[in-house]
């Protein structure tokens, strides 16, 4: 059986894929059996779709330094069979974090202002460079000024207000970049953790602050901005928030959007503690939709996307949500956007209460994106908590276990508590039918006990929910 699946598999790889999965089986990162690459060398030659003889199995077995009998060559193929589907998920995850690395990247080059803005020194630390500006400036008068020596004083004065007039728009139009390559760098940083927090914030907000002296609307926003990332304020929010309201059809649209984006996350973060009202998250988002403020470079985020529809599913907005989805799915990245459809729709229905409309949804499709597939299991495991379902939600449970241990990019946090909310899930399945002796005030501690897992608070309100 081993190796009819092996066939069915290699069969259809091509010559490039067969020398990298040779070269996965010789690595003892990847493979700690060495006769398991050797049994693939010797039955690579019957592995061909059109290759209809039987291997020599006793021989190959032999040869490979196999003990005598059926039940050593099937271990070994067994072994085989699981490192092939290993190389297959390590396969996928490449091309999926190149995917989303270049997608990254495509969104970091359509903010220009940053190779002008920054520089890297030697030790690998970003920093703007402190005399860009002035440096800029005399570089753009030195090539494009014509002021000469005149004897014509009413001319030199003409000749002396453009140049101040030039001066202050440079000025204004070079820091707003240097701004908004560091409020960039912040919103990288809280979204996809990557990089080091900037720390030239005081810099900039002296300079937005004195030179300017408020009057341009880029640097006021830009200035609030910073400020808010830095004091996480009622005020500083409100202020940007006005601004926004005041200037936002000025504004270009990957200013807006950088600009939206750091007012959304201080809601959130605000909401999440308890210190703010969601529906003015709701208006955020409004805005960001109404100002065409959603995107990042030519895409809409699957990440954002995400994230507005579980905040507006935690208002009951659900057909705002289904409205939302099947609008700006379309704007999402070619490679995730039936992924983003599916979960999304899948998770409004969840959210709605509608269980089986939910696994109907969710189990059809595999997802290419990592996160999404990690939330997506995620609600089928909910789903089946919630249908009663105790074998579906054993075997969905051990299944989504294995996939994690398996996977190797997944960070050990993340893993440690995606783990312990599957087997929490599965002891408060226990506790509400009646088949464990804990009590609920015990499984409370239990919960509450835990300091890496996900989903705590659905966990604690399907508690209160156990008679």
């Amino acid at each position: 059986m081993s190796f009819k699946k092996l066939k069915i598999i290699i069969s259809k790889f091509n010559k490039q894929e067969k020398s990298q999965l040779e070269l996965f089986l010789n690595s003892p990162f990847f493979n700690s059996y060495e006769k398991c690459g050797q049994l693939y060398a010797a039955l690579l030659p019957y592995l061909s779709e059109n290759e209809d003889e039987k291997p020599p199995l006793k021989e190959i077995a032999q040869a490979c330094g196999l003990r005598p009998g059926n039940s050593s060559l099937s271990v070994y193929l067994s072994k085989l069979l699981d490192l092939v589907e290993e190389f297959l998920v390590q396969r996928e995850l490449r091309r999926e974090t190149a995917t989303r690395q270049c997608l990254l990247m495509k969104g970091l080059a359509s903010i220009e202002c940053q190779a002008m803005a920054y520089d890297v020194p030697k030790n690998g630390r970003t920093k703007p460079q402190k005399q860009s500006i002035q440096y800029l400036l005399d570089d753009f008068l030195l090539k494009n000024t014509q002021l000469q020596t005149s004897q014509n004083s009413q001319s030199v004065k003409q000749r002396s207000h453009s140049y101040d007039k030039v001066v202050s728009s440079l000025n204004a139009f070079y820091l707003n970049r240097i701004l908004k390559a560091y409020c960039s760098k912040i919103s990288i940083k809280n979204v996809y953790g990557l990089g080091e927090t900037p720390d030239e914030s005081e810099l900039l907000l002296q300079l937005s602050k004195n030179i300017f002296a408020g009057q341009d609307p880029l640097s006021q926003l830009y200035h609030y901005a910073v400020l808010l990332t830095k004091e996480a304020s009622e005020e500083n929010f409100n202020q940007l928030s006005d601004l926004l309201d005041k200037f936002q059809n000025r504004i270009e649209r990957s200013d807006l959007s950088i600009l939206y984006s750091i007012a959304l996350n201080y809601c959130i973060r605000q909401t999440r503690s308890g210190k703010s009202n969601q529906e003015i998250l709701f208006e955020i988002i409004n805005k960001m939709v109404d100002n065409h403020a959603l995107y990042e470079g030519q895409y809409l985020s699957v990440n954002r996307m995400s994230n507005i529809v579980a905040i507006v599913c935690d208002l009951k907005k659900f057909d705002w949500c289904e409205t939302f989805i099947k609008e700006h799915y379309r704007y999402v990245h070619p490679d995730f956007r039936e992924d983003v459809y599916t979960f999304n729709m899948g998770s409004v229905l969840f959210n709605q209460k509608k269980y089986e409309a939910a696994h109907e949804m969710l189990i059809k499709a595999e997802m290419k994106d990592l996160h999404y597939d990690i939330n997506r299991r995620t609600i089928l495991l909910k789903t089946f908590y919630e249908l009663n379902e105790e074998l579906a939600l054993v075997n969905h449970a051990e299944s989504y276990k294995a996939f994690l241990r398996k996977n190797k990019s997944f960070q050990k946090d993340n893993k440690t508590g995606l783990i312990n909310f599957i087997n929490i899930t599965q002891g408060l399945f226990k506790l509400k039918h009646k088949f464990s002796k804990s009590t609920k005030e015990t499984f409370r501690k239990k919960i509450e006990k835990q300091t890496t897992i996900f989903n705590k608070k659905w966990l604690l309100q399907k508690l209160d929910e156990v008679k």
